[in-house]
């Protein structure tokens, strides 16, 4: 598991292969999640409706992504 202890994150597996697990455990809840591309084209997007999230992704190639979760007044990668 990847956890980020300044923002409570856990994304498993790491790497993962079709499907992952979103932990997100922050002080104030996002409203949305986002997942980018190394040159920050949106892949997947969502509205943040829980803690816990299990999102496929059976089309992703090798390579590094920065998930984005967007609060009231901020952003967070």
């Amino acid at each position: 598991k990847s956890i980020d202890a300044r923002s409570g994150i856990q994304v498993y597996p790491n790497p993962a292969s079709g499907n992952a697990t979103l932990n997100i455990y922050t002080e104030s809840p996002a409203n949305g999640i986002r997942l980018l591309s190394a040159d920050g084209v949106a892949i997947y997007s969502m509205v943040q409706t829980s803690q816990e999230y299990e999102v496929a992704l059976p089309d992703l190639v090798a390579g590094y992504y920065i998930l984005e979760l967007t609060h009231d007044q901020s952003t967070q990668h």
